[in-house]
Formats: structure tokens, sequence, C-alpha cells
């Protein structure tokens, strides 16, 4: 633009519709960074100031993030009542952060463990899938219906995965194992005695 001089300039950065998710800081001539989205007081004074040796105003956005917790709970299954479980978080739709799936583990004591901050430093406005997995030295996963839930927002899915877009603000992710129920069939055998006979009656 051109200033003219006896100017003082306020430069600032508008909001869009991804402003919340993002620290915003700015630098007048390389100076020090101040946290803002307005740079102002940029005086433009004759002698100091030309076409060709104005001022000049840097932005940085930095993504804010936020982290996971998670909670496990299991349903009629006392023989894993104190063992660990597995979870992995993979991040989608952010381009330049790093996207190598995280892991964590909840060790389970009575039949609930919690784990805060289990999974750190997510991008707000990200998708994250966790989903409990199979690993050597965790539980099969094959004996248990699951479910899960988060509580922001709030979502609920079947299956060891659930998907959301990363809040503001810490979630709670829940998945709950409930044991499956089998059949079991009984037979009963009756072989008839010469010696002990026994007569059935019925009653009305």
């Amino acid at each position: 633009y051109e200033i003219p001089f006896g100017a003082t300039v306020e430069v600032v950065e508008s909001d869009a519709n991804d402003a919340d998710k993002f620290n915003t800081t700015n630098a007048v001539d390389d100076g020090s960074a101040t946290e803002s989205k307005t740079a102002s007081g940029i005086a433009y004074v004759d002698g100091e100031t030309s076409e060709t040796n104005g001022h000049s105003v840097a932005f940085t956005n930095e993504r804010k993030t936020v982290a996971i917790n998670l909670k496990k709970i299991l349903v009629d299954s006392f023989a894993d009542a104190d063992k660990e479980f597995y979870f992995t978080a993979e991040l989608t739709g952010v381009a330049g952060n790093d996207q190598t799936p995280k892991t964590a583990r909840i060790t389970v004591e009575n039949g609930e463990g919690e784990l805060e901050n289990a999974f750190k430093g997510l991008p707000i406005g990200a998708t994250v899938t966790i989903t409990e997995i199979n690993t050597d030295g965790s539980q099969s996963l094959d004996k248990y219906t699951t479910t899960s839930a988060v509580d922001v927002p709030a979502i609920t899915a079947t299956g060891r995965e659930i998907s959301f877009v990363v809040p503001s603000s810490t979630a709670t992710v829940t998945f709950t194992n409930t044991r499956k129920d089998v059949q079991l069939k009984i037979t009963k055998k009756f072989e008839r005695s010469e010696e002990h006979t026994s007569e059935l009656q019925s009653r009305s």
C-alpha cells in the first residue's frame, strides 16, 4: 500500500472461520514478536521511511493443541479385571502437522482405568480416530462387545474405534468392553437300573 508520510498505521489480521484454532503473533521490522492479531503504532515519518525503505510486518499462526483423556470400563469380565489395554490416535486433515499415530496404554484395576492426557498435542479442528487395538501382551478383544463415547462433542460409536473433530477443550473418550455371552448346552442322561427304579408322576 502507498502510505503518506506522517501517518500511523495499524495492521490487523482479520478473523476467519479458523481463527480460534491458532495462536497469532506479529513482528514489525524483524523485531520482537507480540502475541496479537494487531500490529499498531507503525509510524511513517519523513526522513525515516521512503518508497523503498518502509516497514515490514510478519504474522505467524501457530496451531492450538489440546490433550485427550482416556477411560476404560470392563463389564462382567473378572478374569481381565487387572490387565493392560492399548489404543492408538491417528490424525487426518492437518497439513504440516505430525500425523504419526500416537499410542497409549491403560492399566485396568477392578474393572476400570483412566489415563489423563493420554494423547497430547492434538491440533484443534483436526479429525482424530482413536482405536482400541490388540497387541503383544494385551487382552484379545474378540471376546468383547466394544462401544465408545466422547463427551466433547457428544458422540457414541459401536466397535473398536471412534472418530471426531478435536474440540477446543480437553475431552474424555470412554471405551466399554462387555464380555460376550456364550450358550452352554447341558444334556442329562438317565440309565434304567433293574435294582432301583423310579416312577414319575405328574401333578395337576
